[in-house]
């Protein structure tokens, strides 16, 4: 399988249930009465459709930004502005085109001894308070790239919260969403998680057992290397995207309430450690995690978008509905998403 490219056959993996209302059993309810129509299609009286919005519930996209020292520096040796100038204007970017996610953002940490994610803007931020969060953000002067640390701790603290969201902007950082409220709305909502990295993790080695389950394949190493013997000390990323993607994180909401991690690697060669323990993440969930590599700074918006296309595969939507003529039925035409076309055309 070419790991610069989808780890994804693009399957539908939407939940049982997609319509955004006040509670998830409304949520349940309205789109087991939306199915029990009349299974027709038909345009208005005027032979025009029109697709309605909002009628699924929003994914959850949470970005974790490398960094990492070496991310000062441009992505190749063609640019010149930093590499996490570069992320930070492609994040920007799908954020204020694509709304139809609820975005959040999160950095590694900032010195070698944390093992806690750095925090930018939590999930549910609009798109003029993450840009006003993430412009100040930068490089740390250290080699810290505890990309597995992060997703523990974002499991263990972050998406096993289950406070209300109030729209309050309770804790005075100049938005809305709390770090303290659940980022998980609804039982019905996918939630992914998009890490953007330059190369292997590094000091990232204060993962806890629980969350460092076996698996097989089981990409190892340590600050040296590759290794076939020995503790695995710094690629442990491969075993928290497994973990994460085949846990309940949040009780409070039926269903499993589980993340998909994907992976975007910035200027990967084909033959390193990160390419391995990359491409294994996507391998041991099965593929419902992307791994698609930026060669060079031009391509680290398309490599996103790449991943947004794989998110949006098998949301569906419908058409207003229609009354019959008999005035006893409404008829729906339903779009369903196929994540292999780059104008999103169902």
């Amino acid at each position: 399988m070419n790991r610069s490219s989808l780890h994804n056959s693009l399957s539908i993996r939407g939940r049982a249930c997609g319509w955004i209302l006040p509670s998830a059993i409304l949520c349940a309810a309205l789109s087991l009465a939306a199915w029990s129509t009349p299974a027709q299609a038909a345009s208005s009286a005027t032979g025009e459709e029109y697709l309605s919005t909002g009628e699924y519930a929003e994914p959850n996209i949470l970005f974790v930004i490398d960094r990492d020292a070496d991310m000062d520096e441009p992505c190749d040796d063609s640019s010149t502005d930093s590499c996490i100038e570069t992320v930070k204007a492609a994040i920007l970017e799908v954020v204020q085109h694509y709304d139809w996610a609820r975005y959040g953002v999160v950095g590694t940490s900032s010195t070698a001894s944390s093992d806690a994610f750095y925090k930018i803007a939590p999930v549910g931020t609009s798109y003029a308070e993450l840009s006003s969060a993430i412009t100040p953000v930068s490089t740390v002067s250290v080699d810290v790239r505890n990309n597995a640390e992060v997703l523990e701790d974002l499991g263990t603290n972050y998406f096993s919260i289950t406070a209300a969201a109030d729209s309050v902007d309770d804790d005075g950082d100049g938005i809305a969403a709390d770090w303290a409220e659940a980022p998980i709305l609804y039982a019905c909502a996918e939630t992914h998680v998009i890490v953007i990295t330059r190369n292997r993790p590094e000091q990232d080695d204060q993962v806890s057992g629980s969350w460092s389950p076996s698996i097989t394949p089981d990409v190892t190493c340590d600050s040296t290397g590759l290794i076939t013997t020995g503790t695995d000390t710094q690629c442990m990323y491969d075993n928290l995207v497994y973990k994460l993607y085949n846990t309940d994180l949040n009780s409070g909401l039926s269903g499993t309430q589980n993340v998909t991690v994907h992976t975007v690697g910035i200027d990967i060669g084909s033959t390193t450690v990160a390419e391995d323990l990359y491409g294994n993440a996507s391998d041991v969930i099965g593929g419902a995690g992307t791994y698609t590599v930026a060669a060079s700074s031009d391509q680290v918006l398309s490599s996103i978008l790449t991943v947004m296309q794989d998110i949006r595969t098998g949301t569906f939507s419908r058409s207003t509905p229609i009354v019959t003529s008999s005035g006893d039925r409404l008829i729906y035409s339903f779009y369903e998403l196929t994540g292999d076309n780059p104008l999103a055309e169902g």
